[in-house]
């Protein structure tokens, strides 16, 4: 948002809508600087962030019913501090089917300390399937690539979602053991039980458990991450000659040097995420209010990179579980330096059966019993009698009182006979 307030009127239904397609079921949505990122606003707690987090649930809320003629939306989540802010809102016919709602903060700013960098994640179970969404900022600057890795290996395993229990307090916890407010202040460190090991997600002990359970991001079918994760174009290319190809229209053949494309093809960041065909020029940076990239004598110049961007992971045994139907970037929408995107997805939602679930939990016990039986090995004796001829076991000696005797046992068969000789 670059800090900037949204004029009033102000359109955000090409942002929300996709040409030609239905209006999506679940809308999730990431805002980034919505509010200034001076020392006041990340160092201090202000009323600030909570006022704008306000504004942007009404405006998004009121858009959505608008596009849609009528109070079609319901606002479901939402998850803020400093300038980050991630929101979710759905169907009202799909409301109904939503639970176990939960969300949790991760500062990466400031070596974790400061919340001008960070991850706001948010999960639910969508019918019987387990959803996460994160909404990121991460570091910037062209060469500050590890710190941008860092950034996701941080977020992606130190967020979690403690149970009802423990969230009953008004207080978020991170995995680390660090309790957050609501608004993402700090507070005192305490721990929490993990998740067994034993618990694999979608099992029948699962989904008994879960809501007694701290939860991850990797435990869900389906993850969605976006934000603005600030890679950039890689390479030789100073900034002046990236921003001169892009203002020719050849941006096409900077795609093979983006930093995010490089990293996941290394396995350093985003591992085993997906993400769509990159079919717009870089979103970032413009001069707000034009569609011009900034390149004015008194700003400093940046080369222009697609940092806005959105990822997914499906842990589904499907294929295809999960299916992008476009991924743009918005030019119409003008007031940052940031141009915004959106993807839109059709996903495989579960929804389990339970007469059908206990006859295949049934066949399946069954079926092992049955297994069982046919795997113990058996054991047949043919003769009841063993010779085994004379066995002469070894002398032995003992001193009593000064006198010594000796011993000598005879075994003649298996049931035999014993004699002993002084």
């Amino acid at each position: 948002m670059n800090a900037r307030q949204l004029p009033e009127p102000y359109d955000l239904s090409t942002w929300l809508s996709l040409r030609g397609a239905p209006y999506a079921d679940i809308y999730v949505i990431s805002l980034q600087e919505m509010v200034d990122l001076n020392m006041i606003n990340v160092v201090l707690v202000t009323s600030t962030s909570d006022d704008m987090s306000i504004f942007w649930i009404q405006k998004i809320l009121d858009t959505l019913n608008n596009m849609t003629g009528g109070d079609n939306y319901k606002f479901i989540a939402e998850r803020h501090f400093v300038g980050l802010m991630g929101m979710v809102f759905a169907k009202k016919s799909l409301a109904a089917h939503i639970t176990d709602v939960r969300s949790t903060v991760v500062y990466t700013g400031g070596f974790g300390t400061t919340g001008n960098k960070g991850g706001i994640a948010i999960r639910m179970d969508v019918r019987d399937s387990g959803l996460c969404f994160v909404a990121s900022h991460f570091h910037a600057n062209r060469g500050n690539i590890e710190q941008r890795n860092q950034d996701f290996q941080t977020i992606y395993e130190s967020a979690s979602f403690p149970p009802q229990s423990e969230r009953l307090s008004g207080k978020r916890q991170s995995k680390a053991g660090t309790t957050l407010s609501t608004s993402g202040g700090q507070h005192h460190t305490i721990s929490h039980p993990a998740l067994p090991s034993g618990i694999r997600p979608n099992s029948l002990n699962f989904a008994h458990a879960k809501a007694h359970l701290t939860l991850d991001i990797a435990c869900h079918e389906q993850i969605f991450w976006l934000g603005d994760l600030n890679y950039r174009i890689g390479g030789d290319l100073d900034d002046a000659s990236v921003l001169e190809l892009v203002e020719r229209n050849e941006w096409p053949s900077l795609l093979e040097l983006d930093q995010l494309s490089q990293q996941r093809e290394m396995s350093n960041v985003f591992t085993g995420f997906e993400e769509g065909k990159i079919v717009f020029p870089p979103s970032y940076k413009f001069q707000p209010g034009t569609e011009l990239y900034e390149h004015r004598p008194d700003k400093k110049l940046r080369a222009p990179a697609w940092c806005d961007r959105i990822l997914w992971k499906s842990n589904l045994a499907v294929k295809h579980a999960t299916k992008l139907m476009a991924y743009q970037s918005i030019g119409a929408l003008k007031i940052s330096d940031h141009r915004p995107v959106h993807a839109w997805f059709e996903t495989t939602i579960r929804q389990i059966v339970p007469d059908r679930m206990r006859h295949l939990y049934q066949e399946l016990l069954f079926n092992v019993d049955k297994w069982i039986n046919a795997s113990t090995p058996k054991l047949e004796i043919n003769n009841r009698v063993f010779e085994l001829g004379e066995i002469t076991m070894e002398v032995r000696r003992c001193a009593v009182l000064g006198r010594v005797f000796m011993h000598r046992v005879l075994i003649e068969s298996l049931i035999g006979s014993l004699s002993m000789n002084e």
